[in-house]
């Protein structure tokens, strides 16, 4: 039988929206739930007015409310307000709300651009590509012309993503805007490498005719390709990517999906058979 936790408080009849977090809560339980997931960059606007209502009216938990409303408009207490939330919550250990609190405490003196920063970081870790590239090119977006240099590096950020994805056009974009914003030498070589790998070879050859600025890292990007081809090589795959490849070059997106996946799936499996317990 599995185990069963009292919880605090009634089942809202109305969610409360975390717009941050895409996602309706109905329980307290639900409520700190998120702020332990989201403790490394939580800010002040968890400190919302329309959800200690929310705690007092639907949840029918008053003294918390009460509580946590003396902590409101001070974003320096935003540890001890969700320390409380935490404590009052029915299913959550001390030890796990110690971490929280600790965490929640060393970044409070991070910036707010930072904290974004870190959430879209954490969003890719747990496998959302896309809200992440979503969370840094709004990040990016919000910022004033004045930091075209962190524009820059968003942008790059969000690049580097769909390279992962092999979205190649978009990733080129986004490398283009990042050269835009800073003049970045890193952004215009990866501009051109995925420029490259989103084009096929003849394609490509008349790209660099009509753009000479090109050349010049043209060079470098070509000598890039032939070294990643060279270890292709020695890892005994260079008949899958060829076989990739040709696909891309092609335009047979579907065939490359099912190539890709295959692999993959290869992949996965030699992973699962060499971890025995004895070389885990």
């Amino acid at each position: 039988m599995s185990q069963v936790y009292e919880a605090t408080g009634r089942y809202a009849k109305e969610p409360y929206r975390l717009d941050r977090f895409e996602r309706n809560i109905y329980t307290l339980e639900e409520l700190a739930y998120t702020l332990i997931q989201s403790a490394q960059y939580l800010d002040s606007s968890v400190m919302d007015p329309e959800l200690v209502d929310w705690i007092d009216v639907q949840l029918g938990l008053p003294d918390l409310s009460e509580r946590l409303r003396t902590w409101l408009g001070h974003e320096r207490a935003l540890t001890e307000y969700v320390s409380a939330i935490l404590d009052a919550a029915g299913n959550i250990s001390r030890q796990t709300a110690l971490g929280v609190r600790k965490e929640v405490s060393e970044s409070d003196g991070l910036m707010p651009i930072q904290k974004s920063i870190r959430a879209a970081d954490d969003m890719l870790r747990n496998g959302h590509a896309f809200q992440a590239i979503d969370g840094f090119i709004s990040l990016r977006d919000s910022l004033p012309d004045t930091e075209r240099h962190l524009k820059s590096d968003l942008s790059k950020k969000a690049g580097i993503i769909y390279t992962g994805l092999f979205r190649f056009q978009a990733a080129a974009e986004m490398f283009l805007q990042a050269f835009h914003y800073d003049a970045d030498e890193e952004a215009w070589l990866y501009y051109l490498t995925a420029v490259r790998l989103s084009l096929s070879p003849e394609e490509y050859v008349d790209f660099i005719a009509e753009h000479p600025e090109c050349y010049e890292t043209s060079l470098t990007v070509e000598a890039n390709m032939n070294e990643a081809d060279s270890i292709y090589e020695k890892v005994g795959r260079s008949r899958e990517i060829r076989k990739l490849t040709n696909y891309m070059d092609k335009g047979q997106m579907t065939g490359f999906e099912v190539e890709f996946r295959r692999i993959m799936n290869g992949l996965k499996s030699e992973y699962r058979l060499t971890r025995t317990p004895y070389n885990e």
